[in-house]
């Protein structure tokens, strides 16, 4: 055997091996790599594979082209991930849309930002717009609405 098929080589000229390259997808002479999958780029010497290693990425959709980062993160041009940072946000979905706010604050319609509840009389709410607690002289039940308390002749309430 004089030459083998791209991806193989031969030490003996009786067999054809494949080069057996982790993640090598395209072989040049003598199993030299010169393409390899997503996710990895050509090491200098051309004889393996190396991670991209970009920060927060999690695929790739060619060589070290970012498809997709991490919750809380997103790419706009493919070369780094980016925090998300929306003002009382804490949990997101894909391309940093708004899923949960903190306490007091509820998603806006289009997922892009935070907005005060903005109940009357609250000034404390659990999760959501969930009030736990109401300004002086109210109540709340059911944590949708602050009543305000109507004992007659009390001037001050606990």
């Amino acid at each position: 055997i004089s030459a083998c098929a791209e991806g193989f080589f031969t030490t003996d000229g009786d067999i054809c091996e494949p080069c057996g390259v982790p993640n090598a997808v395209n072989y040049g002479a003598d199993c030299s790599v010169e393409a390899c999958a997503a996710g990895f780029v050509v090491e200098f010497s051309g004889d393996r594979c190396e991670p991209c290693g970009k920060e927060h990425a999690v695929n790739y959709s060619e060589g070290c082209v970012i498809s997709a980062c991490a919750e809380g993160f997103f790419t706009t041009d493919g070369d780094i991930c980016e925090e998300c940072d929306v003002e009382n946000a804490i949990q997101y979905g894909a391309d940093c849309s708004v899923e949960a706010c903190s306490a007091g604050f509820v998603v806006e319609n289009s997922g892009d930002r935070c907005e005060p509840c903005g109940k009357e009389h609250a000034v404390n709410y659990s999760e959501g717009c969930v009030i736990s607690a109401c300004a002086e002289g109210f109540f709340t039940t059911d944590g949708d609405i602050c009543e305000e308390c109507d004992v007659e002749n009390a001037i001050q309430y606990g």
